[in-house]
């Protein structure tokens, strides 16, 4: 690239006649406030009249700069405003702009986030612990793990703001307790609001400690659609008991009412809330119960072999 420079400008670093190889560093900033480095190598030569047989007159000057990167960038002038150097005209260099992805209209951006984001397989979060896992010598855990490319989230609030509701309510999220489930709904933070599906997978997912807490949280997903937990059997084939089933409902009161508003008026109560195995007889009898506060009397509940007196919601 080859810049010739007005004859006006201040030519003070340069004697005529004489090139000066410089190597090049410039650091220029952007809108964002990013600091973007563009390394090249500079040279620059000063021509005095006698070598000007193409310039327009005698006596102007010719100043031509040579500048090599391996990264687009454009340049402009302008001129110094204050200081030692007030009045004289610079070049500015500048990376050479990206792609206008924000300009895209926003069926097309929910495209590319699509692509990206959405899977058609569960999400697993992993918590992490400093305990050895079972079965292992050495190996531990490595975190609240999620496999997806999230550092689209992190180029602006813009675009964090987009992707983020697409993601969070697109996807099934797979966690092994509540505990897990806490942890992630606090890193997770106003995003959660986005949720759609959360999965609970194993047999002990339900921890009395840390489900109230994590199914206050849940309760700003206001677009819920399931909340599902995983099989739980022990070794006599039985599942979820009734007194589980009344606790998880009890514990997500607020989380139903707000789903529910959502849902319309007609949305099953508590529907929000699934259950595997959903069919059984067991399951239907305590969620019959859950749901409606219809009281379970002694050995009513039959093909499992559990039972509750009087329990309520």
């Amino acid at each position: 690239m080859d810049i010739e420079i007005p004859p006006e400008w201040s030519l003070d670093y340069f004697r005529p006649g004489t090139v000066a190889p410089v190597t090049l560093s410039v650091v220029n900033e952007t809108t964002s406030g990013e600091s973007i480095a563009v390394n090249g190598s500079l040279a620059s030569r000063t021509i005095t009249s006698p070598f000007v047989e193409d310039f327009a007159a005698e006596g102007s000057f010719r100043h031509v700069v040579t500048l090599n990167s391996d990264q687009p960038f454009s340049m402009r002038t302008v001129t110094v405003t204050g200081g030692s150097f007030q009045g004289r005209q610079v070049i500015l260099i500048e990376r050479a702009a990206f792609f206008p992805f924000e300009k895209l209209p926003p069926e097309l951006r929910n495209k590319v986030y699509k692509y990206s984001l959405v899977y058609d397989d569960y999400i697993s979060i992993w918590m992490k612990t400093k305990k050895r896992v079972q079965g292992t010598m050495n190996l531990k855990s490595t975190g609240l793990d999620c496999s997806s490319p999230l550092a689209l989230l992190q180029v602006n609030r813009e675009t964090r703001e987009e992707a983020s509701s697409l993601f969070y309510s697109m996807n099934v999220f797979k966690l092994t307790t509540t505990t897990a489930l806490l942890r992630f709904l606090t890193c997770i933070g106003p995003s959660r609001r986005f949720l759609s599906n959360i999965y609970l997978k194993d047999r002990d997912g339900y921890r009395a400690s840390t489900a109230p807490r994590a199914f206050r949280l849940l309760a700003d997903a206001r677009h819920l659609k399931q909340l599902y937990f995983g099989p739980k059997t022990n070794m006599f084939g039985r599942c979820y008991n009734l007194s589980t089933a009344v606790k998880i409902h009890k514990n997500c009161k607020r989380l139903i009412a707000a789903t529910k508003r959502t849902r319309g008026e007609h949305a099953e109560p508590g529907g929000v809330i699934v259950f595997a195995d959903s069919n059984s007889v067991e399951t239907r009898k305590l969620l019959a119960v859950a749901r409606t506060g219809v009281v379970i009397e002694d050995g009513d509940v039959g093909a499992a072999g559990t039972s509750s007196a009087n329990a309520t919601v």
